[in-house]
C-alpha cells in the first residue's frame, strides 16, 4: 500500500513540476488550437521621431514622453508648417549612476492623437517618421529626413 501511496505522489509531483517549467499557451478564437509562444520581443519604443505635416495649413502639435520614473511629460506646443518637417529629439534623464532615454508615448497634433505602442516598430528606433495627414497620423517608419536640407 505504500509503495502505491508514493507512486501516486511522485506522478503528483512530476505533473506539478513540468508544469511549471512548461511554456505558456495561448489560446485563441473558439476551433482553433492552442500554440505555444515562444518569442520573446524587443520593447516596441520610439525615442526621437519627425513628424511631417502634409496638411494644406499649420499644424500646432504636443509630443508626450514617459520618465523613467514619474509622470508622464509634454514637450509644449510646436508649430509645424504645411508640408514641413519637424524634428523631435531624444530626451534623456540622469539617474544618479545611469542615464535613461524618455519614450514618446503620444503625439497630438490639433485633434488628432496617435498613442504608443506605434503601427510598425517592433524595437527601439530613433527618428521614426510620423506623416499628419487630414484625418490621421501616420507611424511611416525610419525617417530619411535630413535637417540641414533645409
Amino acid at each position: 500500500m505504500l509503495m502505491i501511496y508514493s507512486a501516486i505522489f511522485t506522478l503528483f509531483l512530476t505533473s506539478r513540476i513540468s508544469a511549471l517549467a512548461a511554456p505558456p499557451i495561448v489560446y485563441s478564437a473558439v476551433g482553433v488550437p492552442p500554440t505555444v509562444n515562444l518569442t520573446l520581443r524587443a520593447p516596441a519604443i520610439v525615442y526621437s521621431a519627425v513628424i511631417y505635416n502634409v496638411q494644406r495649413s499649420t499644424i500646432h502639435c504636443i509630443v508626450f514622453r514617459s520618465q523613467p520614473s514619474g509622470p508622464i511629460l509634454s514637450s509644449g506646443t510646436f508649430t509645424i508648417k504645411n508640408e514641413k518637417y519637424q524634428l523631435i529629439k531624444e530626451v534623456t534623464y540622469h539617474m544618479g549612476t545611469w542615464t535613461a532615454a524618455a519614450i514618446i508615448e503620444k503625439i497630438q497634433c490639433g485633434n488628432l492623437v496617435v498613442n504608443a505602442p506605434f503601427a510598425n516598430v517592433t524595437s527601439p528606433v530613433q527618428n521614426w517618421e510620423f506623416r499628419v495627414e487630414r484625418n490621421q497620423i501616420v507611424s511611416v517608419g525610419p525617417s530619411s529626413y535630413n535637417p540641414h536640407q533645409e
